[in-house]
């Protein structure tokens, strides 16, 4: 789907894995994978895959640490996004095994490592990072051992690929794409695929639409009527009805 028309700048999950990752000294690796809170549909972490280079290690960076998405750096081809780290300052952090579930007290660790503020279930997009105040070892060890953590969904951007989109009417489309805010790391639209026989029209539904993300069946359900999608014009925001 072609973001550049769109409001605000946005970024299709799909540019976004697989890209170059560049430290202030070099390349680091590529992205693997986003992590996010399905609260708030509001990344987490990039999971940045390191390669042979440290071999093989998944690395978390929060959108704290990161530059623009689309910036070129170090004579590198093609865009990269760039970190606030130096090779050295990742070598000597901390890590996840490649075959290793992440899990929240990793998550945790990273934030302590590197000073990062914690984002919460449910707090404020990554807009306005640059006015939170980095916590202390207290704060941050509350905060992990609040409810409102402990009861956070983490959502896996990757793993939503293909998932079946389900409205009150029934199945309505396929999960295409992820569109990402470039200035918040909010996801705040899917872009569906509604299949042969609307010709595979791509349309776009917003994520304060989505009711219940269903890991074991790899279903969304929506309160988007299956009309509504059926009817929205291809590469367009499906409304939803009075």
């Amino acid at each position: 789907m072609d973001t550049s028309t769109l409001p605000h700048p946005r970024h299709d999950i799909r540019d976004i894995l697989g890209r170059r990752l560049a430290a202030t000294d070099g390349e680091i690796g590529t992205i693997g994978d986003v992590l996010f809170d399905e609260n708030t549909w509001v990344a987490r972490f990039l999971v940045a895959a390191t390669g042979t280079w440290l071999a093989d290690r998944q690395v978390l960076f929060s959108p704290f640490a990161l530059g623009p998405i689309t910036s070129t750096r170090l004579g590198l081809p093609g865009p990269v996004i760039t970190v606030g780290l130096s090779r050295a300052d990742i070598e000597g952090g901390p890590f996840v095994a490649p075959d290793q579930a992440i899990t929240q007290d990793q998550e945790f660790i990273f934030h302590r490592h590197y000073g990062w503020p914690f984002h919460p279930s449910g707090g404020s997009t990554w807009d306005a990072v640059g006015s939170v105040t980095e916590p202390d070892d207290v704060d941050l060890r509350r905060a992990a051992g609040s409810s409102a953590i402990q009861e956070q969904r983490r959502g896996v951007a990757k793993q939503l690929l293909g998932f079946v989109v389900v409205t009150p009417q029934g199945v309505a489309g396929t999960v295409k794409s992820l569109l990402i805010d470039a200035e918040t790391w909010k996801i705040d639209e899917l872009v569906l695929e509604m299949g042969q026989w609307y010709a595979r029209k791509a349309i776009r539904l917003r994520t304060a639409d989505i009711n219940h993300i269903n890991t074991a069946l790899k279903t969304i359900e929506t309160s988007v009527s299956r009309n509504t999608l059926r009817s929205t014009k291809p590469d367009t925001l499906a409304t939803q009805e009075p």
